[in-house]
């Protein structure tokens, strides 16, 4: 199974005054029955044509007594991911009095904390601290595994075959004004899953 999407960025000069470091598109993959802390995302830059297979995994284990995997209903779907950022956000608000994020700061002494807290949180105990120990992974859970591959889109043959439809012929003022926008306005997505 499989669909495939090109997209044209009309605009594509404009993006490339602003402040972002790069243009093109971004592809989100994610179930949606968890939170966007579970996302896989994709950048696509302009000009290319990515190939990108996807494969689901469901994974089911049986509860407690047999395993310790804490068990999903219908009403609420448990990510362990959102489970650590949650204890992490307690152990945050217990340090530091606030969370930056939630902007719930109010002196430069509580903004300093919760930097630190941070820094040292994600950089030196995140694998094995309390918050991953308190939070076990979810008994049914879906994973993602995703293969990516690029290469160089338009064609010159695709092009010449673009610049004759009339509806593209009309954006733009001449033929090689159009051959350039296109060639650098482009991406050309397959998704295989």
């Amino acid at each position: 199974f499989g669909f495939n999407i090109q997209l044209y960025l009309d605009n594509y000069e404009k993006a490339a005054y602003t402040l972002d470091f790069s243009y093109g598109f971004s592809i989100i993959i994610y179930d949606q029955r968890s939170s966007w802390s579970t996302a896989k995302v994709y950048d696509i830059p302009l000009g290319t044509e990515a190939n990108m297979i996807i494969r689901k995994t469901k994974s089911t284990q049986l509860p407690y007594p047999f395993s310790n995997c804490y068990p999903n209903d219908n009403n609420h779907y448990y990510h362990q991911r959102n489970c650590i950022n949650n204890c992490f956000e307690s152990l945050l608000k217990e340090e530091c009095g606030c969370d930056y994020n939630k902007n719930t700061c109010k002196s430069l002494t509580q903004v300093l904390c919760d930097f630190r807290f941070y820094n040292y949180y994600y950089h030196n105990i995140y694998p094995s601290d309390q918050c991953a120990q308190k939070c076990s992974i979810p008994c049914n859970r879906l994973t993602y595994d995703i293969s990516i591959s690029y290469s160089k889109f338009p064609s010159d043959n695709y092009l010449k075959y673009l610049i004759q439809d009339e509806k593209v012929k009309s954006r733009f003022k001449n033929e090689k004004e159009s051959i350039e926008k296109l060639k650098k306005g482009m991406v050309f997505m397959r998704f295989y899953y």
